[in-house]
């Protein structure tokens, strides 16, 4: 039987609701959002001096409003894609938290709504990540980003003759395996802003004190309007997630996990 496109999509957030629960997070609202979600502007809180091992953006336009630092910006919202490649055509865009296979070849797609800083991991459970962004062969290598700039991991023109070679290939490990966004409105420290500098690898106690500073009260998950004229790639299984926490709205940290079949 079919299900009606209502329906299909009821189920298929409770399918992502479940498996991002996974990962720490719980029943956040779920919604399909509007492109005002994306750029509209209101008045957030900000640190009056940044939060440790932060270095704060010059461009950033705060002001002082009695004892409260404020600044009128979009909350923070990253789109987070999950692309399968496809041996003829482009590749598929599936939804996040699809069941994949060992052998199967991703790339995962990050935008973000404005500039800022933007580090992706990929971990398996219990073990230090592995720094996939920022990558030499991607924005010169730096980690700054700016609004509606896609960023698609592996890159696509990765040097190598075999199409394959620029995918990441799915695992065969039975160990649950994560993909980590970090998008920070000021540069981060004790995380590489550059590839040159990552060493490809972050402690796993790093993750774990990021993770746990950002609960999951924090977060709204929803799907892209498809009606929404935007100016970058992105299909009905495309994800926002948002910061809703308008007091802080410094960092988006979210955990996707990789959901594996036989």
């Amino acid at each position: 039987m079919r299900h009606s496109g209502f329906s299909y999509r009821v189920s298929m957030l409770l399918t992502i609701l479940a498996a991002v629960m996974i990962s720490g997070w719980s029943n956040r609202a779920f919604a399909q959002e509007s492109k005002t979600t994306w750029d509209r502007q209101q008045e957030i809180q900000a640190p009056s001096k940044p939060k440790p091992r932060r270095t704060r953006r010059p461009t950033r336009k705060i002001v002082k409003r009695g004892n409260v630092s404020v600044e009128r910006a979009p909350l923070l919202t990253v789109q987070y894609r999950l692309l399968k490649y496809k041996e003829n055509g482009p590749p598929a865009e599936l939804p996040a938290q699809a069941v994949v296979h060992p052998g199967d070849l991703l790339r995962l797609s990050v935008t973000p709504n404005q500039d800022g800083f933007l580090y992706i991991v990929q971990q398996f459970e219990d073990e230090d990540g592995h720094i996939i962004f920022p990558d030499s062969r991607v924005n010169d290598g730096h980690n700054f980003v700016t609004k509606d700039k896609e960023f698609v991991l592996p890159p696509p023109g990765c040097g190598v003759a075999d199409p394959t070679a620029c995918w990441y290939k799915v695992t065969a490990s039975a160990k649950p395996e994560f993909f980590i966004v970090v998008f920070s409105r000021d540069q981060i420290s004790d995380l590489p802003n550059q590839a040159a500098l990552s060493g490809g690898v972050i402690k796993k106690e790093v993750i774990a004190e990021y993770t746990a500073e950002h609960p999951e009260k924090n977060y709204k998950i929803s799907f892209r309007d498809p009606k929404a004229k935007m100016n970058f790639q992105g299909g009905v299984n495309a994800l926002w997630i948002t910061n809703i926490n308008t007091k802080d709205n410094e960092e988006i940290v979210a955990k996707f996990p990789l959901v594996k079949g036989q």
